[in-house]
Parts: structure tokens; sequence; C-alpha cells
């Protein structure tokens, strides 16, 4: 609550209610995700047949609950039908299980970079990130936006550390780094950065406006060709997804249309014990591959 007080601009002093301010960055309180736990496991349970052992959790007594002297236990079976009885449930919803999700589902979700940033939040990010290209160190930002060598391109990213491990990795191979839809800005310093774009298509117009020649190579695990057997070179903008949703849609199609675009590249790996590579070993793996081949 002290985070989401801070983003709202109010302190203890202002007296306002914690439920007004879940209900303006619409998140849902603790107290309401617990109840849709507990219906969410029930929904599971009456699924199951009438023998599953699970079917006997809900007669199980609630040994950490404490009642008066003389009243009887408290069991689990009574705490879900008391929430069911809250919202009008009944046992038989919870066979379709499309419609007991839909039917527990309380209001709220995590804040995104699109849903609640207020001006004065927006203000703290642009001044933690110099939005010109000079912003990298020893004047690497003027070589690059001169020379036109390579640019990384974040979409989404979710991990600070991961960020802000690659962040330093374009910052010493003379790259220039663009993050779109960038909300844990606050913990990289302005020199890593040339530009913070709020929307992938906000990123695609700045894109379009940049003179000589450029395209946009998507780094996707579905990717056409493996990174090695492509043949880079200036001009090239290596774009990055994010570590749980990699690219949206809308940056695929870019990258593989005529007019910008330059087609989808994968890096191999061995997919027996993991499911992808670390984000900030996959640009690492990337930019020196592509300056390797140009000697850029």
């Amino acid at each position: 609550m002290r985070m989401l007080r801070w983003i709202c601009e109010h302190t203890r002093r202002d007296r306002i209610r914690n439920e007004d301010i879940r209900d303006k960055v619409r998140v849902a309180s603790v107290e309401d995700k617990l109840w849709e736990a507990r219906l969410r496991w029930f929904g599971h349970v009456q699924r199951r047949d009438t023998d599953t052992p699970v079917r006997r959790c809900e007669r199980l007594a609630m040994d950490w609950f404490r009642r008066g002297r003389g009243r009887p236990k408290k069991y689990w079976g009574e705490v879900i039908r008391r929430d069911m009885t809250q919202v009008q449930l009944t046992e038989d919803m919870t066979l379709d299980r499309g419609l007991w999700r839909t039917q527990i589902r309380v209001v709220g979700e995590w804040i995104t970079f699109g849903q609640y940033v207020n001006s004065i939040y927006v203000s703290k990010i642009e001044e933690c990130i110099r939005s010109d290209a000079n912003g990298l160190p020893n004047g690497v930002g003027g070589a690059v936006a001169h020379n036109k060598l390579l640019q990384v391109v974040l979409v989404s990213p979710q991990i600070p550390g991961n960020t802000g491990s690659l962040a330093r990795t374009c910052a010493a191979s003379a790259v220039g780094l663009h993050l779109v839809e960038f909300f844990n800005c606050l913990t990289l310093r302005n020199r890593y950065v040339v530009k913070v774009h709020r929307s992938w298509d906000e990123f695609r117009e700045y894109f379009r406006g940049q003179a000589g020649e450029k395209r946009l190579l998507a780094f996707t695990k579905r990717g056409t060709t493996t990174h090695s057997d492509f043949s880079y070179k200036k001009g090239d903008w290596l774009v990055f997804g994010s570590e749980t949703k990699g690219l949206p849609p809308e940056a695929l199609v870019d990258c593989k249309s005529e007019s910008l675009g330059g087609g989808t590249l994968r890096i191999p790996m061995v997919e027996t014990y993991v499911r992808c590579l670390n984000l900030s070993v996959s640009v690492g793996i990337a930019v020196y591959e592509a300056s390797r081949q140009k000697k850029l």
C-alpha cells in the first residue's frame, strides 16, 4: 500500500482509504485474492470423482482457528459455503470450469505501463532517462547516432536485473538501447539508454523517421534463421521481447514486413532442461555476433 500511495501522490496525512486507492489503480486487496483462491480450489475439488481423497479436504477442521469454549470446530467446507452465499453461487456451477472462473474473478489486476501512470510518475521516468541520443558514456551516444551502428530495442522487460545487465553490455559495446513500455526505468542510469518509447506505435513512428538504411530484426524462439547464419549490417535494430511473453504480435508483424523488417532470428539451444535463454544473455550473444561479423 505504501507503493500505491506513492504512485497516487498520497500520504497517511491525506486520510484516504486504502479501498479508494485500490479502485483508482485497479488493484485487488489481498483478502479478495485469497477469497478467489479458496473458491478456485473448491471448484477444482468438486470436479474430481467422489471417491478421490482430495474430496475429503473440505471436511478438514481449521486447527489454527479457535472458537470459544464449548463451540464446535470450524471446517473448510463452512468457510467455502459462506463465500459462495455472498455471491449467490451454487455447487452445480463448479462443473463448468470457465463459468466458475468467471464468476469468482475479483476486480483488480497488475499495474502495467499503459493502464495507470500519472503525470508525476511519468515526469519521474523522464527525469531518470534522457530522451536524446547522447546518453551513452564517453561520447558513445554521439558515435552511435552519427555512424548508424547497431541498436537494441527492448519491449516490455519485466525483470530490472536483466535490463540493467544488458544495458551495461550495450554501453560497453557502443550499441544504442531503446526501451519500449518500460515500467522499471528508475533502476537504470540515464547514460545507458538512448531513448524511451511509451508504446510500440510510438517507437514505430520514431523508427520510420530515422535517416539512412535500417531494418528491424526480431529475436524469437520461433525465428526462421539462426543468428550466426544471418548477415548483419550497419543500421540493424535488434528487437527483443519480455521474459514472460516475448515479442508482441505487432512487433513481429513489423519485423517481418518488407518496408521495416529484415526477418526473425533465433539463438539455438537445447530445450531438455530449460525453456529459454536468459534475456540479458540473449542480447549479449546477438550483439557480439553482429559486432564480430562487421568488426564494429
